[in-house]
């Protein structure tokens, strides 16, 4: 299984909705939080909050890819929120509508 790391894409979001879901689908938080949702309810939640969470300025999200199967195996979201970088650097291009 040899991994690599690349940039998110917007096309991810069902693939990063259900690893995060499945991450924190034992944690007793989460699930005390998310009691009243099945799984797929939460993945679907997920989906739906992805284009805003993508968009937002001084986030980078990056993922694991399983290079022999193209599946994705973990991923990160990067804050540079307490900065002074320009958040175009990290606002993928041409993708995010202006608000939402």
């Amino acid at each position: 299984m040899p991994l690599q790391l690349e940039d998110m894409k917007f096309g991810d979001a069902e693939a990063y909705a259900n690893t995060y879901a499945t991450s924190f689908n034992t944690d007793p938080y989460s699930r005390a939080s998310f009691a009243d949702q099945t799984y797929d309810e939460r993945v679907a939640g997920l989906i739906r909050r992805w284009p805003k969470n993508y968009c937002e300025a001084f986030n980078a999200y990056k993922k694991v890819v399983d290079t022999d199967t193209g599946e994705l195996v973990g991923w990160v979201k990067i804050g540079f929120q307490n900065t002074d970088i320009d958040p175009n650097r990290f606002t993928p291009a041409g993708l995010c509508p202006v608000s939402f």
